[in-house]
């Protein structure tokens, strides 16, 4: 082969070379610009929360926060549920995941844990009862259950008022209206005297499916009085009554709310507990102050901290811990962030500056 034929085929594979670089070349700096981690995160205040202004915020985004400068990390953020939080991290999806995630060994299992940074146990959240047992009576009264015994009480006076008047009203317009209000008001007034047994006698069917309905009401009445006097006083007594829950032993008999797939969850199914799921704290807290369950079993610091920003003196927690547990960042199996995170976190949760955080979130 001649020197020139030589310098031609060399020129060529350098041409071919080039090319080849010229079009990797944008994947391999899109590569490095994006080398950006995923970490998720959930509503869990007061560790991980967000602003006004939409921003994270909390004693689990403030570490991360930190232990990102350290090392000089890039991330975004990705909001998602408890479930699908622990899911992606299992499948890799997210690089890391970081809130009030327990560790334990079930987890263990699936997927990597930093040492933990905060430790804890669950409590139970308690309506307040007052002190003056008549408040306690008023509130009762003005319940949510009493309000529903009312409505009811109505719905039915007004079916069996409005059936009578619509059986009557021809007939026996003199005791039942034609004008279907003024017809409709007094069949509701016949309904409920003849409920509570006062019978005035002013008003009495004549026709024959209206004495029939006169009839089943008469006996059915007996029953339905009874029922609603039942309610209304254990409504009341529970009212004046010290809590139902005051220690894990007596969840047995209290409706309970908790959070799926999440530690509290674990320990009531380990106990053969059921509970009424709700999709965060707040709900299942607003579930006790409707009467709806009678107290929500979770994570102390959480408990606590909700009941301080949005509940006042309407909930209490009680004073007992258990189920102790640590807080832990999560990762997938054989994470590479886990040994430098891990340097990094010792570092920070030793130091005042973290206790100083700490203190910021929890301490009244």
């Amino acid at each position: 082969m001649s020197k020139k034929s030589h310098l031609k085929k060399t020129s060529f594979f350098l041409s071919l070379f080039t090319i080849f670089l010229f079009f990797i070349s944008p994947q391999i700096s899109a590569q490095n610009n994006s080398d950006q981690l995923i970490v998720g995160t959930k509503i869990a205040p007061p560790f991980s929360m967000k602003d006004t202004n939409g921003e994270w915020e909390g004693i689990s985004i403030e570490l991360w926060k930190r232990i990102a400068e350290e090392l000089n990390l890039k991330y975004q953020w990705k909001e998602l549920n408890l479930h699908d939080l622990l899911s992606e991290v299992e499948a890799s999806s997210l690089d890391a995941a970081i809130a009030a995630i327990t560790i334990s060994a079930e987890r263990e299992q699936k997927f990597d844990f930093s040492h933990a940074y905060y430790s804890t146990g669950l409590s139970i959240a308690i309506p307040i009862k007052s002190d003056n047992p008549w408040i306690a009576v008023i509130n009762g009264i003005f319940s949510r259950q009493m309000f529903i015994i009312t409505f009811t009480l109505f719905l039915i006076l007004l079916v069996i008022g409005a059936s009578t008047w619509l059986l009557e009203r021809k007939t026996n317009s003199k005791n039942f209206h034609p004008n279907i209000v003024k017809g409709i008001a007094g069949g509701i007034w016949w309904a409920a005297v003849t409920m509570t047994t006062v019978g005035y006698g002013d008003m009495t069917p004549k026709t024959l499916g209206g004495r029939l309905i006169a009839i089943f009401w008469m006996f059915s009445s007996i029953l339905i009085v009874a029922a609603v006097i039942a309610t209304v006083a254990s409504t009341l007594t529970l009212a004046k009554m010290d809590p139902l829950v005051i220690e894990p032993d007596d969840l047995a008999k209290a409706r309970i709310a908790s959070i799926e797939k999440s530690i509290s969850d674990r320990y009531l199914k380990n106990r053969k507990l059921e509970a009424k799921y709700y999709d965060s704290v707040y709900e299942g807290l607003l579930a006790i102050t409707n009467n709806d369950v009678d107290a929500m079993v979770y994570d102390a610091p959480l408990l606590k901290y909700t009941i301080k920003e949005k509940f006042g003196e309407k909930l209490s927690v009680i004073n007992n811990l258990f189920e102790y547990q640590s807080y832990g960042i999560a990762f997938p199996e054989k994470s590479q962030l886990r040994e430098p995170v891990n340097r990094v976190m010792l570092r920070i949760i030793h130091s005042d500056e973290w206790e100083k955080t700490i203190k910021k979130y929890l301490v009244s």
